[in-house]
């Protein structure tokens, strides 16, 4: 099956098949992202590989997702280049979460699929739904930085990824009907006050890095 059908699987089951079906779904379609990772991480890292031998310096850019790349790159490049990955909001990102980078659950999903990490049928399913309830927290516009906000689509996603780690199976089962038509802003009260009911604890935003 190729990625372009497991997308449209998931289109089509998404707003309107039985949570399970939806989350077998985004499982697929995390299969099949992962294999298109994996096949393109690593013809790019052949390939800068191969530059490598022309010039003293290479700067290649990547979005966080393609750890593969750097995988790859390690092992072409031993002992003829230092490599040296740089992720630009590591620092704001360890200020707010202490860790280079927030992951969401659909991320380090796929992630485990691209390195071949054995997943027990729980956890897949779990992080499966929690991606569901993750997506429609984050802002789908453009945020302008400010001096109060300095990275707010890093403090968007840490929020979305702090509110979907709280969550059990059940919890996105129960919450997803209720949020996938809505707008982020309102998902995210939904989500909060959900939480807030179940825990007794009110959610608290993540600081601004300083």
């Amino acid at each position: 099956m190729t990625s372009t059908w497991r997308t449209k699987t998931f289109y089509t089951c998404a707003y309107s098949a039985p949570f399970p079906k939806v989350v077998e779904a985004v499982e697929n379609f995390a299969r099949a992202d992962a294999a298109r990772f994996r096949l393109r991480d690593e013809l790019r890292a052949r390939e800068i590989a191969a530059l490598s031998n022309s010039f003293s310096r290479l700067y290649t850019e990547a979005g966080y997702i393609h750890l593969f790349l750097v995988s790859r790159l390690r092992r072409f490049l031993a002992g003829k280049a230092r490599l040296r990955p740089v992720f630009l909001l590591a620092s704001a990102s360890r200020q707010i979460l202490g860790r280079p980078r927030p992951l969401g659950p659909g991320d380090t999903l796929t992630l485990g699929n691209i390195f071949q990490v054995p997943l027990s049928r729980e956890k897949a399913e779990l992080l499966a739904a929690r991606s569901l309830i993750y997506i429609k927290l984050l802002n789908k516009e453009e945020l302008i930085p400010s001096g109060a906000r300095p990275t707010p689509h890093l403090e968007d996603e840490i929020r979305a990824c702090r509110l979907a780690a709280t969550l059990s199976y059940q919890d996105c089962a129960v919450l997803y009907p209720e949020i996938r038509r809505l707008p982020p802003s309102a998902a995210v009260r939904t989500v909060s006050r959900y939480l807030a009911a179940k825990t007794g604890k009110a959610f608290e935003e993540p600081p601004a890095p300083v």
